[in-house]
């Protein structure tokens, strides 16, 4: 990005001098439909230039997926996608235990990231619909839901960088998610 910075400012600024002669007067909205004609001109002409270069442009931050899956201490944690409606985000996730043997299992203390570098606590996090570091019993091979909750999450976020919890299996961490639309979010 910072190699990208001094070509993208000769490339503004050659857009504007284009367009903005040191000595143009905007004295109606003629003269300013004509500016933003010639910009839009001189934007069509750089995407159909070879040399455009797409930036992500938050610090090249890797492409979010809606699900993740990992694996800790034989218990698989599938993320099954992340749900925005306003400053609420829910995510829903899987648990399965992969062992032989049945056993106990929770899930405690969730922090979530914005593409931004900020952190949220998890409101609510249950297994099962039991509250947060409750105990439910894993049976082998079958599946549980498990559910995150933040609230006062910004709405100009539209990813978690990471997501981190604990569970009883050891530390859990997602990274790179996507979230959905309102359309997809229930209770």
């Amino acid at each position: 990005m910072r190699k990208l910075l001094p070509t993208l400012l000769v490339l503004i600024t050659s857009l504007f001098a284009d367009c903005l002669k040191p000595n143009t007067v905007i004295t109606n909205n003629s003269d300013m439909l004509h500016i933003i004609q010639c910009l839009q001109d001189e934007i069509n002409e750089i995407k159909k230039s070879k040399y455009v270069v797409k930036v992500n442009v938050i610090d090249d931050l890797p492409k979010p997926s809606t699900v993740k899956s990992t694996t800790v201490s034989n218990v698989k944690f599938d993320l099954d996608g992340c749900f925005r409606n306003k400053t609420t985000v829910k995510c829903e996730l899987k648990l399965t235990n992969q062992n032989d043997n049945d056993f106990s299992q929770s899930i405690y203390n969730g922090i979530v990231y914005d593409e931004y570098g900020q952190d949220y606590k998890v409101s609510s996090i249950s297994i099962l619909k039991k509250p947060n570091g409750m105990s439910v019993d894993m049976l082998s091979k079958v599946p549980i839901r498990a559910q995150l909750i933040i609230d006062s999450f910004p709405e100009t976020s539209t990813q978690l960088t990471a997501i981190k919890f604990y569970s009883s299996s050891g530390k859990v961490i997602f990274k790179s998610i996507a979230i959905q639309p309102e359309s997809n979010f229930t209770f």
